[in-house]
């Protein structure tokens, strides 16, 4: 059976930012890029849905660079060009909303249950993610439905 892996945006950022200078980030880097040749080696297909991209595009001009790179890149994704347009969208307008506030809080924007939910619906064996709160996302599926959660922490 072809493994079909759901990559979370965290995960995506581990594996494509600059090497770390905390010795606890580079840990986790060296385990994204690890988990993610792995998987590739072994025919996998990688999903990122929109909600990835969304998430993104809200974190301003870096994860912005990130999408695009990732829309350029040559593996092997599925990626819906209307749903890039979308995510693109969606994470402008969270940004927008969000930068009157302060600073920006993870727990005020949350795409976890979106990726999760896309991940189900595209028949995901996987999803890779070092966000703690996806696992909890997972728990709420059918057990016919559940991805098994790569935890890169």
């Amino acid at each position: 059976m072809k493994q079909v892996v759901v990559v979370d945006a965290c995960a995506l950022i581990l594996a494509l930012e600059s090497p770390s200078q905390d010795q606890a980030r580079i840990s986790r880097q060296e385990k994204a890029r690890f988990e993610i040749a792995k998987l590739v080696e072994s025919g996998a297909e990688f999903i990122i849905p929109a909600p990835v991209f969304a998430e993104l595009y809200a974190g301003g001009p870096d994860g912005e660079k990130v999408a695009e790179a990732l829309i350029k890149r040559q593996l092997q994704l599925r990626v819906d060009a209307y749903e890039i347009e979308a995510a693109r969208l969606s994470g402008k307008i969270t940004a927008g909303r969000l930068a009157g506030r302060g600073s920006v809080s993870r727990t005020i924007v949350k795409f976890d249950a979106m990726i999760v939910a896309a991940a189900a619906r595209a028949g995901a064996t996987h999803i890779l993610t070092a966000d703690s709160d996806i696992g909890k996302c997972v728990a709420h599926l059918a057990s016919s439905q559940q991805p098994q959660v790569i935890d890169l922490n």
